[in-house]
């Protein structure tokens, strides 16, 4: 009887069985190899290779897909109260921030964020179990993230912005929400 081992980047993933299949879904491009042997055998009688190309557009860049949902998450066996939250939309990369909704009260992005949540991810969700005081919230703001591109510095990422009128000021004082989210210590790199 044929036996199997099997290989991702060089570090085993399933060691000698009589299953000849291996399944995997690769977010970036790998390297797969596999081993041989008769059962019998204490040692491969053969080894072959094969390389998975990961497709991407050829920016690298993919579209984030929204809208972004944001939903209350039951406490264990339904116990209140509970301030989880699960935030979801399309599955694609994602770059993902958590701001705080009275610091963008003053007016800017910049300082009002918490943190990346997830920065380079393909993902359809994300959850957050910050606990608010009194009178606090949160904003959450996703955009599009780079597949499978490993170059310094990275291609300008996606935008934050919707686009809306709202969103670039007055004339007098104009912004641009990804220029005070860029210039935040705490946004997604």
């Amino acid at each position: 009887m044929l036996q199997f081992q099997f290989y991702a980047n060089g570090t085993l993933e399933r060691d000698w069985t009589d299953n000849a299949y291996f399944v995997d879904a690769p977010l970036t491009t790998t390297v797969y190899a596999t081993n041989v042997r008769c059962s019998t055998a204490k040692t491969g009688d053969g080894q072959a290779a094969v390389t998975v190309a990961v497709g991407c557009p050829s920016t690298g860049a993919y579209t984030w897909i929204g809208p972004l949902h944001v939903d209350k998450t039951a406490g264990p066996d339904g116990a209140e109260p509970n301030q989880d939250v699960t935030i979801s939309w399309t599955d694609s990369w994602t770059d993902l921030i958590r701001g705080d909704l009275s610091l963008l009260r003053t007016g800017t992005y910049t300082g009002s964020v918490l943190a990346c949540g997830l920065s380079n991810v393909k993902a359809a969700s994300a959850t957050d179990g910050t606990v608010l005081a009194a009178g606090g919230g949160l904003y959450f703001l996703a955009r599009g993230a780079y597949c499978n591109v490993a170059s310094t510095p990275m291609p300008v990422p996606a935008t934050y912005s919707t686009g809306a009128a709202r969103e670039k000021g007055s004339s007098l004082t104009p912004r641009t929400r990804d220029a005070e989210i860029n210039a935040d210590p705490r946004d997604c790199p």
